[in-house]
């Protein structure tokens, strides 16, 4: 495999209260791995303007962004040529010493596939994200929506729908022993022709709470309850529960990170009778354990280290599973 990258930076000459940026990127690739021979280009323009206030507590930016995508190979079925465009305008609020921050960021898109018929489409995203901390407590927030809709009339629902995300996490400390931690999130699709087999109407709902405690020697324990539900009035067999218990172990020292956290856990699954018999799902138990490692190195090395092994036992043994996933990163710092 080989690649070629090549980058730009047009920076404005004032370093005040207006700053704009141009960045012009080129990307070629040749792979020819396991007998495969493709052929990608890549090139992007993007332009950002930015204005901050005089008292530093407001941020706006204007950006946009042109992107070209060709490919070439043997087997190009699943690579579709793209053209896309962006805009975005953003508004940060953070004053200085205040206790409350927020962000809102609205984003418009327009792609387009010369190899597809049937995928070119626009999109619109809006996002808020709020910020607060005080009187030994804090809260954030984010909500988003997004809106994705056909630039043609298709008879396929994959790119004509509403989907949203909200999650909202609190952390309080009414003593020296430590805090206690709430997590909430739910994301949700929403189809304008939704079916019972590819695209349907679902809702996820996650939720988990937990006690942390700070000990010595940079470690901290944070243990507690959790659980998760999927909502799918269409395809009953999808639908579940889940609920478990996590604990989380970590330590950070000097320019060392550690986290290690295990996870045990139930999920059932809704579906009774015919409908449970052909969903091809069974209820199972699970342990669970991810870990995350960023060490330094001698020779101005560092490692990143990320692992999750999980242990499925399923009412029907043949859905039995475990599997490992793991990633190592090792850098030369220059």
């Amino acid at each position: 495999m080989q690649r070629l990258e090549a980058r730009a930076q047009f920076r404005s000459s004032s370093e005040r209260f207006w700053r704009g940026l141009i960045e012009p990127s080129l990307s070629v690739r040749s792979d020819e791995s396991f007998g495969e021979k493709r052929r990608e280009l890549r090139s992007r323009l993007s332009a950002r303007l930015s204005h901050r206030t005089l008292d530093e507590a407001n941020h706006f930016e204007l950006a946009g962004a042109g992107e070209l995508a060709r490919a070439e190979a043997t087997s190009a079925d699943y690579v579709l040529d793209r053209d896309a465009a962006e805009l975005s305008a953003t508004w940060d609020h953070a004053a200085p010493f205040a206790a409350t921050s927020w962000r809102a960021r609205y984003t418009a898109l327009a792609r387009a596939f010369p190899d597809s018929a049937s995928r070119d489409h626009y999109e619109h995203r809006a996002e808020v994200s709020l910020d607060w901390s005080g009187l030994g407590a804090s809260v954030a927030a984010l909500a988003q929506i997004e809106r994705r809709m056909p630039q043609f009339v298709v008879y396929s629902t994959r790119d004509d729908y509403w989907a949203g995300e909200a999650e909202l996490g609190a952390s309080w400390r009414p003593g020296g022993w430590g805090a206690l931690e709430v997590a909430l999130s739910s994301e949700g699709f929403r189809y304008d022709l939704p079916d019972s087999v590819s695209y349907f109407d679902y809702e996820l709902h996650r939720a988990r709470l937990g006690a942390r405690r700070e000990l010595r020697s940079g470690f901290s324990l944070t243990a507690g309850p959790l659980a998760e539900w999927l909502v799918a009035p269409m395809a009953p067999g999808e639908r579940y529960h889940e609920w478990g218990v996590s604990l989380d172990v970590e330590r950070s020292l000097g320019r060392a990170w550690w986290s290690f956290s295990p996870s045990a856990g139930v999920r059932e699954y809704s579906a009774i009778g015919e409908v449970a018999r052909f969903s091809g799902h069974s209820d199972y138990r699970f342990l669970e354990l991810a870990v995350l490692v960023d060490q330094e190195l001698p020779l101005r090395c560092r490692v990143r280290l990320a692992a999750t092994a999980r242990l499925e036992k399923h009412d029907d043994p043949s859905q039995d599973a475990r599997s490992l996933y793991f990633s190592v990163d090792l850098r030369r710092l220059l």
